[in-house]
């Protein structure tokens, strides 16, 4: 979690707490980035390059290591990158080993977020990931096309 992740929960808590006083119903969602490219980066860090007694140590910071080092050899290595989008695709579909780890990483990353919301004192009524929403996402996508027309872009269509 960086500052930029604690500013918009501060932001969000103070205007929770002022609606609330003001006699609002409120209903606070956060909403976890626990999905995409950075997990595959992990997950392939975590089957090559996982230090246990670190990871007991420290979960964050071997999280972090893991990214750091999977994420520099895709920028070196095409191979890679494309690798962390298999182990993307895999963890997305189900894949039992991949769900696994990524359960356990999402575990770990929430006990720290926990932590931090606690000492800020901010309490949340719904929390809610990016992968909460991925057995809807098909149905989602269809409906788009069929209202708008939209149509399913390739890689190269897509500007930089």
């Amino acid at each position: 979690m960086h500052v930029g992740h604690i500013r918009s929960t501060i932001i969000g808590d103070a205007i929770a707490r002022l609606l609330r006083f003001a006699g609002h119903r409120v209903v606070t969602d956060n909403h976890i980035g626990d999905w995409g490219t950075q997990f595959g980066k992990i997950i392939i860090g975590w089957k090559h390059h996982l230090d246990e007694a670190n990871l007991e140590r420290d979960p964050i910071g071997e999280m972090e290591r893991l990214y750091k080092l999977v994420n520099a050899a895709s920028e070196n290595d095409e191979a890679v990158a494309e690798q962390a989008r298999l182990e993307t695709a895999k963890l997305q579909a189900g894949d039992a080993d991949n769900r696994a780890i990524w359960e356990r990483l999402r575990a770990l990353s929430q006990s720290e977020f926990d932590r931090i919301y606690e000492r800020l004192g901010v309490r949340f009524d719904v929390t809610l990931g990016e992968s909460d929403y991925n057995d809807v996402l098909g149905e989602v996508v269809q409906e788009l096309r069929k209202r708008s027309g939209a149509r399913q872009r390739r890689r190269r269509d897509c500007a930089v």
